[in-house]
Formats: structure tokens, C-alpha cells, sequence
């Protein structure tokens, strides 16, 4: 102990911030953006076979002008299916976010989702503000274009946290798994 300490028989202090941070390496940029391309396939992938079924009927078909907004049965069906299976992955992905910190791609990739001070997100954390939110922000006319753009730029920075990760206090990390 040195004169200077003003406290010399004060309990020793940890930050759990720090503690709870240590030893998480960032994910770099790119295992980032390889991920959310798996992921978007992966939800594409589900929903374009039911799109080419559609388009397959509709080829050969003519719709006069009496019958504009009738669409032909197996049409309805393809289109159904697709969009079936398409929120059906959404809402897998969620759920795993949710459960894990991790998507399809993420998992693939041994990236993780955490809050800022290193805890597993959660529902509100990881789906409510890092999708819907930032969803709901990007459908608004003309400020969603902007949003478009300045999410994903802001990854450049010294923390590597998109727009998204912000609005939600979370970081994407390498997985120890």
C-alpha cells in the first residue's frame, strides 16, 4: 500500500462490465456479412421454388380484361407454400437469436449475438429491437433508403457494430462453440 491510496483497507472493486467483456473477440466484417448472406439464401432458397412453381403456371395463361384479379388456383398455392416456408425460416431465425444469440449463418460462421456488456440476448434484444425495430425504421418513405445505407456502413467503425446493434446495445462476437 502506498500513502497516496486514500482508502487503503477499502474491499477490493471489479467491474462485472469489464469482467463479463473479457476474453469476446469481435467478429470480424466479413464472417459478418458471409452470415446474413447464408441467412438471406437460406430464406430465399425456401420461398423462390414456390416463385418458379407460380411463374410456371401463369406461363400460357391470358387474363382479359374482365378477369384482372383472378389468379389461377395452383398460382395461389405455389405463392402460399412459398410464403409459408419463408416466415416459417423468419420465424426459426428469431427463435434462435432469441434462444442462442445465433442464426443459421452465425452458427455456421461460430458468431454470436451479445448485449454490450457481454450477457445472451434475449427476445426484446435480439428480435424486437434489432429486426423489428430497425424493420419498422427502414419503412419509412425516404429515411428507410438512408437506413439502408448507414447500417451496414457503420460497421467500419472501431467497435464494428452495425446501425441495428446500436439501437439494441448489442455486439456480434466469435463463438467458443
Amino acid at each position: 500500500m502506498s500513502r497516496e491510496d486514500p482508502k487503503p483497507f477499502a474491499a477490493p472493486v471489479a467491474s462485472v462490465e469489464r469482467s463479463a467483456v473479457q476474453g469476446t473477440e469481435l467478429a470480424e466484417r466479413g464472417e459478418r456479412l458471409y452470415a446474413r448472406v447464408l441467412d438471406d439464401v437460406i430464406a430465399l432458397g425456401v420461398f423462390i421454388p414456390g416463385l418458379v412453381v407460380a411463374l410456371g403456371v401463369t406461363v400460357g395463361t391470358e387474363a382479359s380484361s374482365d378477369d384482372l384479379f383472378f389468379l389461377p388456383v395452383p398460382l395461389v398455392w405455389a405463392l402460399g407454400v412459398g410464403l409459408v416456408a419463408f416466415f416459417g425460416v423468419t420465424f426459426y431465425q428469431w427463435y434462435l437469436i432469441a434462444t442462442r444469440g445465433q442464426t443459421i449463418g452465425k452458427r455456421v460462421y461460430k458468431l454470436r449475438v451479445v448485449t454490450t456488456d457481454g450477457r445472451p440476448v434475449g427476445f426484446v434484444d435480439g428480435v424486437l429491437l434489432r429486426e423489428w425495430v430497425m424493420g419498422a425504421l427502414t419503412a419509412i418513405p425516404l429515411l428507410g433508403y438512408a437506413l439502408w445505407v448507414v447500417d451496414p456502413l457503420m460497421i467500419f467503425g472501431a467497435e464494428r457494430r452495425c446501425l441495428h446493434d446500436v439501437i439494441a446495445s448489442t455486439k456480434v462476437i466469435r463463438a467458443r462453440n
